[in-house]
Parts: structure tokens; sequence; C-alpha cells
């Protein structure tokens, strides 16, 4: 049976590392795609800083958005 992911946050390295942390407290399992070392990887200079995608099982979407949503407010107050 394939998986489904759905991408639920987009940010630099310092955040995606963050989130991880989170999303691995909850036992929610994740999959990283940082364009920027793929495009070097491949030979190109392609993406960004901040073209750091992380995305969850659909089955895990709902709480992943959640929590999303909550560490997005810490990192605004902060």
């Amino acid at each position: 049976m394939d998986t489904k992911y759905k991408e639920v946050f987009m940010g630099n390295a310092m955040a995606v590392l963050l989130l991880k942390g989170v999303f691995g407290d909850h036992g929610i399992p994740y999959i990283e795609k940082n364009e920027q070392m793929s495009g070097v990887l491949a030979g190109f200079a392609g993406g960004t800083e901040s073209t750091i995608k992380v995305s969850v099982p659909v089955l895990h979407e709902e709480a992943a958005l959640a929590l999303v949503a909550d560490f997005r407010s810490q990192l605004e107050s902060a």
C-alpha cells in the first residue's frame, strides 16, 4: 500500500529542525525535501535557503497541521 503524503510546512533549516523535533515528540512520521540540497547534488544552484518542505502521511495531516499552527505562533511571538 502506498502512503500518500501532504506538505504541511515550508521553511528554513532551523525552523524545519525544530518542527521535526515536535513531530518526533508526538509520534508523527514525516519526510523532508530540501530543494536547495537536491539542486546542489544534481549540479545546479537551485533552490533558496527557505525551500525545505516537510510532508506527513495524510493519516496524520490534521494533527500535524495543528502542531504547525502552534509552532508558527510560537515562532512569531519569539
